[in-house]
Formats: structure tokens, C-alpha cells, sequence
């Protein structure tokens, strides 16, 4: 990822989606999406810090809620790398999520197991900043 964002300025992992995706407004079919185009974006989300940081200003100036890093990096016009992922880098967002990841990481009848964490880092000067997200 790192490798990608140095190359290209912005890098996302992620993969295909398996399923047919629909478009609906009001309960009814509008569009079905060609599936070859649809990515499923996973974490980490990688760009230079210059980008990112115009990406979230600009965002908050246009009043701009993306769902994501790279949404805010692409409504700039800034290409975004797509760089092949697992399917089992899961994120952990709703309940269901959390059955998923037992069956794919925990032994059987394992308690789970939930943490936070920070870094911190001293910045340095004429050296570029990459923040991975």
C-alpha cells in the first residue's frame, strides 16, 4: 500500500464484489451496476499528507460528507489506486460482523477480544508524511 500511495499519491485496498448490486430509490430497481466495475474498499486507505489533509479541507468547506478518505481525495480529481485485498480483511462495523470474524480468526468458544490503540510520531523535516487510515 505504502509502495502504491508513493507511486500514484493515493492507494485503497479492496475486492470485487461477489454479488449483484441494485440501485433503488423508493423501493424500486433503477440501475444494475456492471459488477466487473464495483470494488468493495477495505482499510488501509494510504495517501501523501499534503492530499489528504487539502482533501478533508476542502471537504469541510464544501460541506462535503464522502463515506470514505478516498471519496474526499477523488471529488478533488486526485486518481486513486486500487490495490488487490483479501476477503478476509473484514471490517468490524455491525453485530453480524462480529460472527464473521469468529468464524474466520477465533478458536472455538473464544471470548472476544476488542482493544484500542495510538501511535505517536515525531514529524521531520524535508521528509514526506504518508498517514495510512
Amino acid at each position: 500500500m505504502i509502495a502504491a500511495a508513493e507511486l500514484n499519491q493515493a492507494a485503497v485496498v479492496g475486492v470485487p464484489v461477489k454479488d449483484t448490486v441494485k440501485c433503488v430509490k423508493d423501493g424500486i430497481i433503477m440501475a444494475t451496476p456492471d459488477r466487473r466495475l464495483l470494488w468493495s474498499v477495505q482499510t488501509p486507505q494510504v495517501f501523501e499528507a499534503r492530499i489528504i489533509k487539502l482533501a478533508y479541507r476542502r471537504a469541510a468547506e464544501q460541506g462535503f460528507l464522502g463515506t470514505d478518505d478516498a471519496s474526499l481525495v477523488e471529488k478533488m480529481g486526485v486518481k486513486v489506486v486500487m490495490v488487490e485485498g483479501k476477503y478476509d480483511n473484514i471490517k468490524i462495523t455491525t453485530p453480524e460482523d462480529i460472527t464473521i470474524a469468529r468464524a474466520l480468526f477465533a478458536p472455538p468458544n473464544a471470548p472476544p477480544r476488542i482493544g484500542f490503540g495510538y501511535d505517536v510520531h515525531a514529524f521531520a523535516e524535508n521528509r514526506p508524511l504518508i498517514l495510512a487510515v
